[in-house]
Order: structure tokens, then sequence, then C-alpha cells
């Protein structure tokens, strides 16, 4: 079982997510997409990670091939934050640059829809109502792709949706509380404090980013299965 994931920019890395695909037994195919542009043909999943720039920057030369290309392939895809907005503006969805409604940064409660319980991959979340995430974003899928099911929301944004075998998350299911302190260093602010804010409620970040890795595999394994 091969897991494509393309990662979009060096500080935002698959970090435990990694641990949680080898856990499933998967082989991961990591694409660094600030050294290389490949597009695999042969592959059972995609993630698409997180990144500092933003999912409209025609300046990025690998972004309108990105999204042609998830548009083209018919493997499973999850978007992480960032990939998360390339996948719904990709499919027909609406961003808000700079969202007025303003930042994300930090742990948050994410709320989960009825539809969410039983899906296929956010649906391993939902052993509560609702659950504390990693969330680190400026910009925001305002509106959702034709066709699209939401699944999560927080006080602010949609945190979660479906498409067919395509899935997209604004939160951040890898993240370390060490990373999430160095992002926020890098925006001015105090990366203890982060860490600390973070490690306060990483079990739950944790339990829930490790049975939405696992839902999403094992949905791969058993879309591959069905098609052989």
């Amino acid at each position: 079982m091969r897991i494509s994931v393309f990662q979009p920019d060096p500080i935002c890395p698959l970090a435990r997510m990694h641990t949680w695909l080898e856990e499933t037994g998967a082989q991961v195919d990591l694409i660094e997409l600030f050294h290389e542009l490949r597009f695999p043909t042969h592959t059972h999943g995609i993630i698409v990670l997180g990144g500092r720039m933003d999912a409209q920057d025609d300046t990025i030369s690998w972004l309108a091939p990105l999204k042609q290309y998830l548009c083209s392939i018919t493997a499973p895809i999850l978007g992480v934050c960032l990939g998360h907005q390339i996948l719904a503006e990709a499919f027909g969805g609406q961003l808000h640059i700079a969202d007025p409604k303003g930042p994300e940064d930090g742990a948050f409660r994410v709320h989960f829809h009825p539809a969410a319980t039983d899906d296929p991959v956010v649906g391993a979340m939902t052993h509560a109502s609702n659950i504390m995430c990693a969330l680190s974003h400026y910009d925001s899928v305002a509106c959702l792709p034709p066709g699209d099911v939401e699944l999560a929301y927080s006080e602010k944004y949609l945190q979660a949706f479906r498409l067919g075998n395509r899935w997209g998350v604004q939160f951040h299911p890898e993240v370390t509380p060490t990373i999430m302190g160095q992002w926020w260093a890098n925006t001015g602010g105090d990366a203890q404090e982060m860490e600390a804010r973070m490690r306060a409620v990483d079990s739950d970040i944790i339990r829930g980013g490790r049975g939405l890795t696992h839902g999403f595999v094992e949905f791969c394994q058993q879309l591959h299965s069905e098609t052989r």
C-alpha cells in the first residue's frame, strides 16, 4: 500500500503522521514540492500537507499542476490545512485569503456534524461530539465545491469536508507541540507558551490524528481490494 505525500513547505513536515502511516503498513512516498515536481501515476492514496503560501498564489510554479493532478487522479485524497484549501478550490470551491474573521493559532475545539459519525475517515475522530485540534491558518474555505458534505466546524470556520473519496481538514492532525511552538515563534509569538498550551491537549490531538490517519489508509486499502 503506497501513500504519496506532497509537502509544500519545509517547515510543515509529515511529523508523527509518518509513524501513524507506517503503523498501518503503508509505504510513504514523500514528494517535497520545494525540491521536486513529481506526480505519481501508481499510488493508492494521496496526502497534501500545509504550508505558508496561499492556495491562489500564481507565482508558485507547482500549484496549478498540483490542482490539475488532484482533479485527474482517482486515488483517495486527504488535504491538510493548505492542502484542504487547494483541494476545495481545485474542485470549484471558494476561498477567503486572509479571512477577515481572523486567524486560528493554537488548540481549538472542533465540532462534528451528524454526517461525520459514519464517515470512513473523519468518523474515527467522533468518539465525542467535539475534539480539540491543532490549528494554524489565516485563509479559509468560504464555500464548498458542489456536492461536498461538511463534516466538522469550529467557532469561526469550516474544518472538514468530503467530496466522494476526497477529504479536506483545516486542522493539523500531524503536528507536535514543538512544531506549533516553532510556527508561533515565526510570527513573533512565545514558542514556550504555545508548546505548553498544545501539550495540555496533546492526548486529544494524538487520538484524533491517529484515528484520522488510520481511517484514511483503511479506506484506501478497501478501495484497492475492491478494484483489483
